[in-house]
């Protein structure tokens, strides 16, 4: 199934954006494990970019769920939304190019606030003491954070005929463009909805 999406597609447009100024950082510091701990401004510009939209959609994700507006943070609308969309904490990105796996809100499966999240507030209240923080395996992860919950939101939001158990995550992936230049996910599974 073709979705068409009205246009403009604001998050997916940002999304891309964000992306683009990750990819203009490889030119300078590989995209490698090496230098997971390695740490910069430009990072710390797309940590605070890509998590701060994450809050935005997680909220959205939770209203579109029809859970009442009575959550009001990354905590609460986690919780809630694995209620209903359990395998979105589960699900692996790739990273084609560069051979790196992330599955950046696994930790939430045991009660655990991501570290990318941990690092995006570290760095948002205190940025002088945990600058650190603001490296490249927190702001891939970040990002890959991003584009789960981009294409969760639109799986949720997207005005389509079908029913909200009986859409998939392929069909938005097809029918959002341009595609990501990075990222993509490791599995696809038919429904998402539990």
């Amino acid at each position: 199934m073709y979705i068409e999406f009205k246009k403009p597609i604001h998050h997916w447009n940002y999304f891309l954006s964000i992306e683009d100024d990750m990819i203009k950082t490889s030119r300078y510091v590989e995209i490698a494990e090496d230098n997971f701990k390695t740490y910069s401004i430009e990072y710390t510009k797309i940590i605070l970019a890509s998590a701060s939209e994450v809050d935005v959609l997680l909220k959205q994700i939770f209203l579109a769920l029809e859970f009442q507006d009575g959550r009001k943070y990354f905590n609460d609308y986690c919780h809630a939304i694995k209620e209903k969309l359990g395998t979105f904490f589960l699900e692996p990105i790739l990273l084609e190019q560069y051979a790196i796996t992330f599955t950046p809100f696994s930790e939430w499966e045991n009660g655990i606030e991501p570290c990318w999240h941990k690092a995006y507030n570290n760095i948002k209240h205190n940025r002088s003491e945990n600058y650190k923080e603001a490296n490249l395996k927190n702001t891939l992860l970040s990002l890959s954070a991003l584009y789960t919950t981009v294409m969760h939101y639109y799986l949720c939001s997207a005005q389509i005929k079908t029913s909200i158990n009986e859409r998939n995550l392929l069909d938005i992936i097809n029918s959002l463009s341009p595609h990501s230049k990075m990222m993509q996910f490791v599995n696809h599974y038919q429904s998402y909805f539990t």
